[in-house]
């Protein structure tokens, strides 16, 4: 009887065991999540299903779900909701919800006007906020929300903001008056003032055509440096892109400027020799960084889009530029060769893209001296693009396919050029110094005096 007793009672704490385990499981992984209306209260509830029980999360007059996941991987379905208060008074605020072992578990957004995306993380999911100043990407660890990037809006050379929501004065529009075209003369850029929303609708210059307008209503309008089809492209609100595609105004949704600005944050790492790294882990990090820009270019320029832009040589180019870093840096496979190939496709569709001629030319310098005839030829056209005024960048790069040609009296002379035209830059007067060693000591003194005493001409564009 004592065995029988001892058996029974190990039996009941099995079941209670596996049924403990069970209970566990439903109230992690197998709770589902339901967003209805209460027309007596006129609110929507969010409530958590687990089998046959109901449970209430949140109750708020306008509620929907976004999203059901995992967002931290912690083996517990997460819901993400809007709540809205109605109208247009106030913007929507984002929550996320958990129901783990009958508790209810909240992590709210700071109520913002924004947009929010969510996205891949290793990890987990992650959820971008882009407000008009910044974006912002947050996950959520432990119940609680964590910001772990924070990206800056654009950066524009020259900007307007709109009055704002509470302006209530007589101006009905702004003038914004920016050089598109960079042919000396501003255009007259006029926005409407938008008084339900306080922002601006803009209507865009079109060659020879009345101005184009656009329904996208911007807090700020700005003018960047890029440009497409020769003109430069315009930022509204936080990085939403304004680009001319040859016939007329887009709004684009290619990170163009995100991957531009992430190319020249590397290029001050990487750009020169030797490069400013300063171990193992940074030099990682480097890497990590180029291949993300680079695999995020390459799935762009795949795309089977029939947006002109995306036609256009200026994202053929970043990549070019970001595999002659990736070549001069650490000789990365395939480097070279895809940056001569993105740089030659661009110059195939515009033979005087300065950009490309600069980038190509160094590649081919700093490779091996069969390649420096070629590299003079590109620096002299980028020259002549450029215009009278020495290039400086032309400039320099002539020096050294001269001098790895072995033509030292004509090095001599850009680098003379050089000192004269910037004096305060110590580079060029290495490089001067450096030339004029090698003429006196392998020419004749009549070869230096010929040299130096007419100055050089940044390019003979008449040839």
């Amino acid at each position: 009887m004592e065995f029988l007793n001892m058996m029974t009672r190990r039996w009941v704490l099995l079941v209670c065991f596996v049924f403990s385990l069970a209970s566990t499981a439903r109230a992690g992984g197998d709770v589902a999540y339901v967003a209805e209306l209460d027309d007596e209260q006129e609110n929507h509830i969010l409530w958590a299903e687990i089998g046959d029980e109901r449970y209430e999360l949140a109750r708020e007059p306008l509620l929907s779900i976004v999203r059901e996941a995992d967002f931290d991987r912690d083996g517990v379905l997460d819901v993400l909701v809007s709540i809205s208060q109605g109208g247009n008074c106030c913007p929507e605020e984002y929550a996320l919800f958990s129901f783990v072992h009958g508790a209810v578990r909240t992590a709210r957004f700071e109520a913002a006007w924004a947009s929010y995306e969510v996205v891949e993380r290793a990890g987990g999911l992650a959820i971008v906020q882009k407000t008009n100043e910044e974006t912002t990407v947050s996950v959520l660890t432990d119940g609680r929300l964590a910001v772990v990037e924070t990206i800056p809006k654009l950066v524009a050379v020259k900007e307007i903001y709109g009055l704002g929501p509470a302006y209530e004065g007589e101006q009905q529009y702004q003038v914004f008056e920016v050089d598109l075209d960079d042919d000396g003369v501003p255009e007259a850029i006029r926005c409407e003032h938008w008084a339900r929303w306080g922002s601006m609708l803009c209507a865009l210059p079109l060659p020879g055509r009345e101005p184009q307008g656009l329904s996208l209503g911007c807090d700020r309008v700005g003018l960047l440096e890029a440009k497409s089809n020769g003109f430069h492209h315009l930022v509204c609100n936080n990085d939403a892109l304004f680009v001319f595609d040859g016939h007329g105004w887009v709004v684009s949704d290619v990170p163009t400027e995100r991957l531009a600005e992430r190319i020249r944050a590397l290029e001050g790492v990487i750009g020169g020799y030797p490069p400013h790294i300063a171990d193992a882990i940074e030099q990682a990090a480097v890497t990590r960084s180029y291949e993300e820009i680079r695999a995020a270019l390459d799935a762009i320029l795949a795309r089977p889009s029939d947006e002109r832009h995306l036609r256009q040589p200026h994202l053929l180019f970043l990549r070019g530029a970001l595999q002659a870093m990736g070549h001069n840096f650490f000789d990365y496979p395939g480097a070279w060769q895809g940056a001569s190939d993105d740089l030659r496709a661009v110059l195939a569709k515009d033979a005087d893209h300065v950009p490309s001629l600069l980038t190509l030319g160094r590649l081919l310098v700093n490779s091996t001296p069969e390649f420096a005839p070629e590299a003079e030829k590109l620096f002299r056209a980028a020259q002549c693009v450029h215009g009278e005024r020495p290039l400086a960048e032309a400039q320099s790069g002539l020096f050294f396919a001269l001098y790895y040609q072995g033509k030292m009296a004509e090095a001599l002379g850009r680098a003379h050029l050089l000192v004269s035209t910037w004096p305060q830059d110590q580079q060029y007067q290495r490089l001067y110094d450096t030339a004029r060693a090698v003429v006196e000591r392998t020419m004749s003194p009549e070869v230096l005096r010929d040299t130096l005493a007419v100055p050089v001409q940044p390019e003979d564009c008449a040839k």
